[in-house]
């Protein structure tokens, strides 16, 4: 059986709300004191962290937030900063975080600009955030994701139907909304996430909360068959007539229902034969791709007519992010034209393991067919860091992960 992390959204979920569940996990060396050493990546500076137990209705759990001078308090609007895409993709994207950690946070980021800029009938260059544009919005998305992938689990996220909070009005920085928010019915909508209202008079489920779930979560549904090993709560700021907490639940699930439940089962395959373009904007081009929810982006050397050689660049995507794909191509390549395909496709059951070597400890992410183990490759990023630190090559690290596996 797969081994994933379930959000039981019964109050909503927050940014703020998901860290704290993650940290009340109690796992081993996924504390604050780790939390607050890899935010210290991102080079951002007058932040402080509050990291502390609480009880909500006599359910203790993990309260998390963040104060800056931008918002003196996470809900202080008055004093939001606001930034837009390319600056937070720049302030990800200079920080010492892993590749697969600031590719990540940028997708959320996106999937977020992409409903904002929806919703106020606008382009994605013109959208400014604003609640979420402030250096809490980035730590929270961004320590979400840390967490997650410290974990092991960041591709094997699920969740439940998410309770929005009853409809009302409430103020913003654009004006008086409506309670859901726009961008989070849209976030949530866009990737078929259930959704419901429990009669709670306020916003359960906030626009970063939907941004990162919608993102990351692989299925949507009651909660499934599962072993469980791990229970953490995460607290909201607000008290409540129902327990204001996000309950994260890490065990093994039964794997007939998270492909019965799968949002996505079909993938596109989006083509074209390129034979007049600068070899140069090919590594800008594919970058581009994957901050746009490519999930692989390939190249290969063909031979057009009259023996021009030439590349045939393909795509693999989710038909959500079919135009913001073709846009990328056109405007980043000379190519006339673009080839669309939809394949059916058949996934692994994934797992995430760490095995003791004697360069340190290496994850290794697993692949089960019918519970049967089939594949395992040892995780890129941790090998890097192990060989850089070990002044080995990095041959020798993979070798050893596969090694300390069999034993």
């Amino acid at each position: 059986m797969p081994r994933i992390i379930y959000f039981d959204c019964f109050s909503g979920i927050s940014g703020s709300m998901l860290i704290g569940s993650l940290l009340d996990l109690g796992m081993k060396g996924i504390d604050a004191g780790f939390l607050k050493n890899e935010l210290k990546k991102l080079n951002l500076k007058d932040y402080k962290l509050i990291i502390k137990k609480t009880e909500k209705h006599s359910i203790a759990g993990t309260y998390f937030d963040v104060h800056t001078h931008e918002t003196g308090h996470h809900h202080n609007l008055g004093h939001t900063h606001t930034r837009n895409l390319s600056e937070l993709n720049k302030i990800i994207g200079k920080s010492r975080l892993s590749k697969k950690i600031k590719s990540t946070a940028k997708k959320i980021f996106l999937n977020l600009a992409k409903a904002e800029a929806k919703v106020h009938n606008t382009t994605l260059n013109k959208i400014h955030f604003h609640e979420v544009g402030a250096i809490d919005a980035i730590i929270d998305i961004t320590g979400a994701v840390i967490l997650l992938d410290r974990i092991g689990l960041l591709e094997s996220v699920y969740c439940s139907q998410l309770n929005l909070g009853q409809l009302s009005f409430s103020k913003s920085m654009q004006g008086i909304v409506p309670v859901p928010g726009p961008a989070t019915m849209e976030l949530l909508k866009t990737k078929n996430l259930q959704m419901f209202s429990s009669g709670i008079k306020t916003e359960l489920t906030t626009p970063t909360g939907a941004a990162i779930i919608s993102t990351l979560a692989k299925g949507c549904f009651t909660l499934p068959y599962i072993n469980a090993e791990k229970i953490g709560y995460g607290a909201g700021t607000k008290n409540l007539a129902i327990p204001n907490l996000l309950r994260a639940i890490i065990g093994e699930a039964e794997s007939a229902q998270l492909k019965q439940n799968k949002a996505e089962d079909n993938i596109l395959v989006i083509e074209t034969n390129i034979d007049d373009m600068n070899p140069q904007l090919y590594g800008y081009l594919m970058q581009k791709l994957f901050e746009n929810n490519a999930l692989d982006v390939y190249l290969q050397n063909i031979t057009m007519k009259k023996h021009r050689p030439a590349q045939k660049l393909s795509v693999i995507a989710h038909k959500n992010d079919l135009d913001t794909i073709t846009k990328t191509i056109f405007g980043e390549s000379t190519t006339f034209g673009i080839r669309i395909a939809e394949y059916s496709r058949l996934i692994l059951d994934r797992k995430f393991t760490a095995v003791k070597t004697k360069f340190g400890k290496i994850r290794v992410k697993l692949g089960y067919l019918n519970n049967e183990l089939q594949t395992a490759t040892p995780e890129y990023e941790d090998c890097k860091k192990a060989a850089l630190k070990s002044k080995v090559p990095l041959k020798n690290i993979i070798e050893a992960a596969k090694a300390a596996l069999l034993n």
